[in-house]
């Protein structure tokens, strides 16, 4: 059928692993790859359609509406669709934040702060208040974990929005964030959050492994030996 399909047929086959397609299929076809789309890309979209529909809907709200879609325009769109119909007047960061129980970058900005100040009480504090604001615990920390990747490009290629994929204004405050740890502290505080991300999952429990990882994080190090991922 597919070496010679009636001409009213067209086959469309979608996969995430092309590679395990065979080659006797793949040669009769045309391959077409596709790619997640940038959080400032559909932006740029989400900024058009309010615009043409008259909404009035605060920019930093469609960034965090563009980071919760992982790329996908459509879900975006519905998430934008979903989020106006409840609104009134204006579309605040707040408000897309408390509906859609997402974590703010200025939280992670806050733990981070925290971190370096090796404030192990402060850090427990904000990821208390974060619960008690029902916060998701595992989304919290997925989040922290793409913190420290983002402070990790930014200590590598400077405050470059290209990688980074976040507005200009947040990669300048990575920037200077990530002056005060050295990439041996960035690389061992990602091992130690993916290991509680690991950890998290085997327990079923997500806050008493984040508490451990925080504290762990926020250690004093007068005295002591540098954060180590291997314990």
């Amino acid at each position: 059928t597919l070496e010679e399909p009636p001409q009213f047929v067209k086959f469309i086959f979608a996969t995430t692993q092309a590679n395990k397609v065979i080659p006797t299929i793949l040669s009769r076809c045309q391959r077409l790859d596709f790619r997640r789309i940038s959080v400032m890309e559909i932006v740029g979209q989400l900024e058009r359609i309010v615009a043409s529909e008259k909404i009035n809907v605060d920019k930093e709200a469609l960034i965090a509406i563009a980071r919760s879609s992982d790329g996908a325009l459509r879900d975006a769109e519905s998430m934008l669709d979903q989020l106006i119909s409840c609104i009134k007047d204006k579309l605040s960061l707040k408000d897309v934040i408390s509906m859609l129980g997402l974590v703010e970058q200025e939280a992670l900005f806050a733990i981070t702060d925290k971190i370096i100040q090796k404030d192990a009480r402060e850090a427990l504090a904000l990821l208390d208040e974060a619960i008690n604001q029902g916060k998701d615990v595992g989304m919290l920390l997925s989040n922290l974990i793409e913190h420290f990747r983002n402070l990790m490009i930014a200590k590598i290629s400077g405050a470059d929005s290209r990688l980074i994929d976040l507005p200009q204004e947040i990669c300048e405050r990575l920037l200077r964030q990530a002056k005060d740890f050295t990439l041996e502290e960035i690389f061992s505080a990602f091992n130690i959050l993916v290991n509680t991300h690991e950890v998290s999952k085997r327990l079923d429990s997500w806050r008493i492994p984040l508490e451990i990882g925080l504290v762990r994080l926020a250690q004093d190090k007068k005295g002591q030996e540098r954060i180590n991922p291997a314990k």
